[in-house]
């Protein structure tokens, strides 16, 4: 497991799972590893509204909370920005359910950076 992989015991768990995805596992990250065109997607949802079908994101006061879906493949089929599907597929392989964007969480050197 990676070291950003951390116990979210206190997260709700996201809807999609699959074999080898620990439900008590997310990811922390800058949200600098995404651009500032999909930061600013994200952030345009809504508790009412729903952005990309198959992708649960709820925003938060110091970033945001996305679900990871259970396959390569349904990642790959998301209505949404390369950037972001390289998050999930990274958070995929590293054994994560859940990737936490908080500004407060440092970059890693695995993941691509993007100025803001």
């Amino acid at each position: 497991m990676n070291d950003n992989c951390n116990n979210a015991d206190a997260l709700p768990a996201p809807s999609a799972t699959g074999p080898g995805i620990a439900l008590n596992r997310h990811l922390l990250l800058a949200p600098g590893h995404l651009s500032k065109m999909t930061q600013d997607w994200m952030c345009s949802t809504t508790p009412s509204t729903t952005i990309c079908p198959g992708l649960d994101i709820a925003v938060c006061a110091s970033g945001a909370f996305v679900s990871v879906p259970a396959t390569a493949g349904a990642i790959a089929a998301l209505a949404c920005a390369n950037d972001l599907k390289h998050v999930l597929q990274y958070a995929l392989h590293v054994g994560c359910a859940l990737v936490r964007f908080d500004t407060e969480a440092e970059f890693i050197a695995d993941l691509p950076r993007y100025d803001r």
